[in-house]
């Protein structure tokens, strides 16, 4: 889990997760943020340089997030990112995936 700041005024504004998910070549990437820090980007951000991340230095096959389904921002946010429904993995939640590219 990493905190995440406004890079102007230093504030907390929210927290991202990024874990191994049900095995060890699938990581799972989450944020949540303050209600007044939505619509900046933040989350699209975080969420690709934490693909890089994950794609690069540690090497992983699949990168998923999960949310509810009235979650709409988050799911904009996933399909923004290049995230596309995985119905196949779906557990408590609907789940959204990207795979590494060769």
């Amino acid at each position: 889990m990493y905190a995440v700041e406004s890079l102007g005024s230093g504030q907390l504004v929210g927290h991202v997760i990024f874990h191994p998910w049900h095995g060890v070549s699938t990581w799972e990437v989450g944020w949540i943020l303050r209600k007044d820090s939505w619509g900046r980007g933040l989350a699209s951000e975080l969420s690709l340089a934490l693909f890089d991340h994950g794609f690069g230095r540690l090497g992983v096959d699949r990168i998923v997030a999960e949310a509810d389904p009235s979650n709409t921002a988050s799911i904009r946010v996933m399909e923004r990112v290049g995230m596309v429904r995985a119905p196949e993995l779906d557990r408590d939640l609907p789940v959204w995936q990207i795979e590494r590219r060769s």
